[in-house]
C-alpha cells in the first residue's frame, strides 16, 4: 500500500491528471519522470509504486492501465468521502479515514476497497461509523474463517444483528455463533440467511415480549439466536431445506408464545 509522504506526492500527481479529458503519452512520460525523481530522492519509496512505474512503456496499453489506476484511486477516494459523510465526520476526520482503511486492509486479508464499500452498506442500515467498524472487523473474520466473500459475511452478520435487535458491540458473540453453526451443521452463511428470513421474525417475538432489560436482555437475545441456529441446523441435518427449516422454526416459536399467553391467562383466572 502507498503510504506516508510518497503516497501524498503520488496522489497529488494523480489528481493533476485524473480530470484530464485528452490524456496523452507525453503526460505519461512526464508523470513517470516526476515520480521516478521523487522515488530516487526517497530511497524508502513503496515497492509497488516502483514496480508499476518500471513497467510503464509506450503504447496504448499504458493509457489503458493508467486510466484504470486513476479510476480505482478516484473510486476509493469517493468511498472514503461517503463513509465520512454518512458518519457525519468533519473534513479533518474524513482525511484520517484513509489511513484507517489502509491499516484495516493490512489487518484483514481482503481488498481495502471492498472493506470501505461494506462499511458504507452497514452505515446505511442506521449504524454509526464506530458500530460499522466493529461489525466489519467481525464480519471479516467470519469471511476468512468460512472462506466467504466479505460482502456475504457482512450482509448476513448485519442482518442477524438487525433481526434480533443485537447491539454492534456484541457482534463478536454473534460472529462466533454463526461460525459455529457453519462448522457443526450443514449450514453455510447463505443457508443461514435463507433460514432466518423465515425464522427471524417469529423468534424476535420472544425478545419483544420479555420484561428483561440491560445485560440480562442482551444475553437473552444471544440465547434466542443460538436456539434458532440450533433448531435450523438440526432440521437441515435431517434433510430439510434451509427455507423450510426457517418456516418450521417460525411456526414453532409462534405456537410457543400463544401457549404461554394462554397458560398465563388460565393462571390469572385461578
Amino acid at each position: 500500500l502507498i503510504r506516508n509522504n510518497l503516497m501524498k506526492q503520488y496522489q497529488e500527481e494523480f489528481n493533476l491528471l485524473k480530470n484530464k479529458k485528452n490524456l496523452s503519452r507525453q503526460d505519461i512520460d512526464n508523470f513517470r519522470k516526476t515520480i521516478n525523481e521523487k522515488i530516487a530522492i526517497q530511497q524508502g519509496g513503496n515497492k509497488q509504486i516502483a514496480a508499476s512505474l518500471s513497467g510503464l512503456a509506450m503504447g496504448s496499453q499504458i493509457l489503458s492501465d493508467f486510466k484504470a489506476n486513476v479510476a480505482t484511486m478516484a473510486r476509493f477516494e469517493e468511498s472514503i468521502m461517503g463513509i465520512g459523510i454518512v458518519g457525519k465526520k468533519s473534513f479533518p476526520e474524513i482525511m484520517k479515514l484513509r489511513d484507517t482503511m489502509f491499516d484495516l486492509g493490512r489487518e484483514i486479508p481482503r481488498m481495502t476497497q471492498d472493506i470501505a464499500d461494506n462499511i458504507i452498506t452497514i452505515q446505511r442500515t442506521g449504524k454509526t461509523y464506530e458500530e460499522a467498524m466493529t461489525i466489519i472487523r467481525n464480519s471479516s473474520k467470519l469471511a476468512v474463517a468460512g472462506q466467504e466473500s466479505i460482502k456475504n459475511a457482512t450482509d448476513v452478520l448485519n442482518k442477524v444483528l438487525v433481526a434480533f435487535n443485537i447491539e454492534a458491540e456484541n457482534s463478536t458473540a454473534v460472529m462466533n455463533s454463526l461460525h459455529t453453526s457453519t462448522i457443526n451443521t450443514p449450514l453455510d452463511l447463505h443457508k443461514i440467511d435463507e433460514a432466518l428470513r423465515n425464522a427471524g421474525a417469529g423468534m424476535r417475538n420472544f425478545i419483544e415480549s420479555t420484561n428483561k432489560s440491560g445485560a440480562e436482555l442482551e444475553d437473552y437475545k444471544q440465547r434466542i439466536l443460538d436456539t434458532t441456529l440450533s433448531l435450523v441446523g438440526g432440521m437441515t441435518a435431517m434433510g430439510m431445506t434451509a427455507s423450510s427449516a426457517g418456516v418450521a422454526v417460525r411456526n414453532l416459536g409462534t405456537k410457543m408464545l400463544v401457549m404461554e399467553k394462554t397458560a398465563g391467562k388460565m393462571f390469572d383466572e385461578d
